[in-house]
């Protein structure tokens, strides 16, 4: 929170006992803490017990593509999945996987 405001928020969604799916919502303001978030966020999925962590980002969203790889993700998608989204955009899996 900064001055009552959310900043930043995610978590994880069990998929299966060897998958699950992060996820995350940020504001404008989050950019002033991207170093701390990526610490923290970084720490939590180490600390992880499932073998398979993915997300999924959408092909425009380039800043998120950088933090995916600053996270220790790996693109697995390199030609993208087209028309994946809702609206018909092509989006990213990265994964990590404790393998």
């Amino acid at each position: 929170l900064e001055d009552g405001e959310v900043v930043a928020i995610g978590g994880t969604r069990v998929v299966s006992p060897y998958k699950s799916e992060a996820w995350s919502l940020m504001s404008k303001k989050s950019k002033d803490h991207m170093l701390g978030l990526t610490k923290a966020v970084r720490s939590f999925f180490d600390k992880s017990n499932t073998p398979r962590l993915e997300i999924h980002v959408q092909e425009e969203f380039k800043a998120a593509h950088k933090w995916a790889e600053m996270l220790g993700f790996d693109c697995e998608t390199p030609n993208g999945m087209k028309h994946w989204g809702l609206a018909g955009e092509t989006y990213y899996i990265y994964a990590r996987c404790k393998c």
